[in-house]
């Protein structure tokens, strides 16, 4: 008898238990359905390609990355992606996006913490960001940046031994980026 009341117990638990989880699933759908329509529509979204502004130079990235950036750089990384570059750049209240030919974009995402940031130092040795540029437009590229005032940097380590394809450099807040020579990759 006491075992009966017992299998009785545990089967009622069990159906309980069940239903919680089954309530526990429907709960969560929601919430993953709710994610799955806004991935969605900013890949949607952002898989357009942007027009580029008339003094655009052919640079292409494909990808989509996000840079943490001090928020004082804001106003110099719009000046080097959008009028020196002639780049298309998103605002928002917290970000900007910089826009490539081949659809992709860098984010740059502004806080004033400095313990989400990289110094300059670290940068060296995080992420290089390739941006592919059009062989008649590469030399073009190298000056603008050079007349705005962005140094020339080359990484402490050479990877590839010809580095006449490559022109690296630091965006304003510490990214390194690296200009490669469409023509002669």
């Amino acid at each position: 008898m006491k075992m009966e009341s017992e299998m009785k117990s545990m089967m009622e638990n069990k159906k309980n238990f069940e239903f919680k989880l089954t309530i526990m699933k429907n709960k969560l759908l929601l919430p993953l359905a709710i994610i799955s329509m806004l991935s969605f529509s900013f890949t949607t979204k952002t898989n357009n390609k942007m027009e580029q502004t008339k003094n655009a130079l052919a640079i292409e990235f494909g990808g989509r990355t996000k840079v943490n950036c001090h928020a004082k750089y804001r106003e110099d990384l719009n000046k080097v992606f959008g009028e020196v570059l002639g780049l298309k750049i998103e605002k928002a209240e917290r970000y900007d996006r910089v826009h490539f030919n081949g659809g992709g974009f860098v984010a740059f995402v502004y806080t004033d913490n400095e313990n989400n940031l990289l110094n300059e130092e670290q940068f060296i040795n995080a992420m290089q960001v390739g941006l592919l540029v059009d062989g008649s437009d590469y030399e073009e590229a190298k000056n603008r940046m050079k007349k705005f005032g962005i140094k020339e940097h080359y990484p402490p380590y050479i990877k590839n031994g010809d580095q006449s394809t490559f022109y690296y450099f630091h965006a304003p807040g510490g990214q390194v980026f690296r200009f490669v020579n469409k023509g002669k990759f």
